[in-house]
């Protein structure tokens, strides 16, 4: 159906939405040309809903041209422009299976869907087909996939003037001697690929096992390389077979990133090769990369939007992430301030109990506990803080493990009342698809270690059975505490960072510290023990310095600590 055939209200209510656009018309033609139905033509209204004018702009670049950049601030919906412009390509009529966006975290996925379900109800079961994953994972799959013959790893590694052939081995020897040097690399592959040594020369083969065997625990390593090693060879490859590249590997409609400041620039016409139109869409915040998107060379013409509105934060958030990243963050979410604080703690025991205490306080005031996050470096963190919360009457879920676990724990737990006496994770391995086996494995290996060698197995699955039944109900009311690494995929409250000191935040960790910030939305705790316990018992305590960070603080927080008036004053009433 046709603009001008829609009834009088959306005739009117589009062309309001559309003027993000500097040329609407456009993109009435856009949808126009697609012949969609009139109930999709009012989810394109519902879509577009509650965006802002700098969003808008984005995703209406992203339809008309094929390739965009957006420098979007910290808390301007990166995540949530990616999400509708996927709504509007699914209602534009892409096949969802051909829709990739490539996110950071493997937990990020299913809160995406989540989003995009409680958008447009009516396209869930559209969402549900759409391709993630991380871009590890991606290019991994990609060059390790067997379904068109030979994966592209052998036979790159066929290809004589393959250079990672020799620095692969360099890699494999190591301080050893004597390493066959007639062994390439795609023979050592292809006995990891396929158990069989059919394809290698009996005279090598020996050698091969040898090999393989002595390095076979780097070969199961989750990567064979990282994500810029393995985009070079996706390049590699594309530049000695285009043809099938573009054949069996160019089939996604549309190519979406988030989180694009993680990415160098060489890797983004990697990435557009996946698309066979070279559509390609990017959103992240790009203030303390060594480069901007206008840099980027595509080969063709590429869109390129800045937006300095915040959405999210509170003014004195705004004030420290301005202060770091250099760019003027404009306040557009009206969020108040709740608390900006640095606190200087006598030791961890006294660091541990103020976090305690200002979690129960934040609680107390009306805030919810699944808000608020502690995101540390340490990782004894979790055994050391939660016995203390308990006794705040505050109860702790380490993520992303438990995220991961709660959408499988009734299932998880149905398994092992059957299986009562047979070990967990074989019970899963034989019953979970290899995704939710992944899933949950996390959570699991983390409790088992709980166990003694001499528990029976009925009594480790009885208490697995009850913790897992627990899951739901308690992520409703506990405290999230998340590993440093996986900070970024989670948005809270509040946020508190503790040993936040130079020997665990220099100067040089700028980056992750703005990253940190970003996550808390009303208000940030810094904290940092004036003496830390030694690592070996025999060495003496030792006094910690602050974190040259403090500068970029706002400079209207609040500092206390020690046993002075200000740290009694501060920790009883903040």
């Amino acid at each position: 159906m046709n603009f001008n055939e829609l009834n009088f209200e959306l005739q009117h209510e589009l062309p309001t939405l559309f003027s993000a656009c500097p040329a609407p018309e456009q993109v009435i033609s856009h949808f126009d040309s697609l012949g969609i139905p009139e109930e999709d033509w009012t989810l394109v209204s519902k879509a577009l809903q509650g965006l802002s004018l700098p969003q808008a702009g984005i995703v209406f670049s992203a339809l008309l041209n094929k390739i965009t950049f957006a420098d979007i601030a910290a808390g301007a919906g990166s995540t949530e422009t990616l999400a509708r412009l996927t709504a509007l390509d699914v209602l534009s009529g892409v096949v969802p299976e051909k829709i990739l966006f490539l996110v950071s975290f493997e937990n990020q996925p299913e809160e995406i869907r989540a989003k995009l379900s409680a958008l447009l109800p009516e396209k869930k079961d559209a969402f549900e087909k759409i391709k993630f994953a991380t871009a590890s994972l991606f290019l991994q799959d990609a060059l390790k996939d067997t379904s068109f013959g030979q994966s592209l790893l052998v036979r790159l590694g066929m290809i004589e003037d393959f250079a990672y052939s020799s620095k692969w081995m360099e890699i494999l020897s190591g301080i050893r001697n004597g390493i066959n040097r007639k062994v390439y690399f795609w023979m050592v592959l292809n006995r990891k690929l396929t158990s069989s040594l059919s394809s290698v020369p009996e005279d090598l083969r020996e050698d091969v096992e040898e090999i393989f065997r002595s390095y076979e625990v780097a070969l199961e390593g989750r990567q064979l390389f990282d994500r810029v090693g393995m985009g070079d060879l996706i390049k590699r490859f594309y530049a000695f077979d285009r043809d099938f590249f573009l054949r069996h590997f160019s089939g996604y409609s549309r190519v979406l990133v988030d989180d694009a400041e993680r990415f160098l620039p060489g890797e983004w016409p990697i990435l557009k090769l996946f698309s066979k139109d070279g559509i390609l869409t990017a959103a992240g915040d790009f203030s303390l990369a060594f480069y901007k998107p206008r840099d980027i060379e595509m080969g063709e013409p590429s869109e390129v939007f800045v937006s300095d509105d915040d959405y999210r934060h509170s003014p004195t958030v705004i004030e420290c992430l301005s202060n770091m990243s250099g760019r003027q963050i404009v306040s557009s979410s009206g969020v108040a301030d709740e608390a900006f604080v640095r606190y200087d703690a006598d030791d961890e025991d006294d660091e541990m109990e103020f976090i305690a205490f200002q979690m129960k306080q934040i609680v107390a005031r009306g805030g919810k506990a699944p808000d608020i996050g502690v995101v540390y470096e340490r990782y004894d963190f979790p055994q050391k803080f939660s016995p203390l919360a308990v006794k705040y009457g505050l109860d702790c879920m380490e993520y992303p493990g438990a995220g991961l676990i709660i959408p499988l724990a009734e299932a998880a737990a149905g398994l092992l009342e059957k299986n009562i006496t047979a070990p967990a994770l074989e019970v899963l391995k034989k019953n979970f698809t290899p995704k939710q086996f992944s899933a949950s494995c996390f959570w699991f290996e983390k409790q088992l270690r709980r166990f003694g060698p001499y528990d029976a197995i009925k009594d480790r699955n009885d208490i697995l059975i009850g913790d897992l039944r627990k899951m739901k109900e308690r992520s409703q009311r506990a405290v999230k505490l998340v590993p440093e690494y996986y900070s970024k995929a989670y948005q809270f409250d509040f946020v508190f960072v503790p040993a936040f000191e130079n020997y665990t935040y220099p100067a040089g960790m700028k980056m992750i510290f703005y990253k940190i910030a970003a996550r808390a939305a009303k208000g940030l705790f810094l904290t940092r023990p004036l003496k830390r316990a030694p690592k070996l018992y025999w060495k003496k305590p030792f006094e910690t310095e602050a974190s040259p960070l403090e500068e970029f603080l706002p400079s209207s927080f609040e500092k206390g600590g020690g046993p002075g008036l200000i740290g009694r004053v501060l920790k009883k009433f903040l």
